[in-house]
């Protein structure tokens, strides 16, 4: 199952759904799964942001799977 095809963002019932980077966020990774993100990261002493932080991280693993090298 595909969520970006089967949840029309503008509630239109035909073709692939189109989203804006906030309504994929929230479908994807709603607040409360967010504070809990952020309060392991901060119970684990792992920095959000900077070298080596979480969302840098993050990004990255984003990047290199939408970005494959051939």
């Amino acid at each position: 199952m595909s969520v970006v095809t089967d949840v029309p963002a503008d509630g239109e019932g035909s073709g692939p759904a189109r989203f804006s980077g906030r309504q994929l966020r929230e479908l994807l990774a709603d607040d409360q799964w967010l504070d809990e993100l952020v309060d392991r990261a901060d119970e684990g002493g792992v920095a959000l942001t900077g070298p080596g932080g979480f969302l840098p991280e993050m990004i990255k693993a984003v990047l290199e799977r939408a970005c494959p090298l051939s």
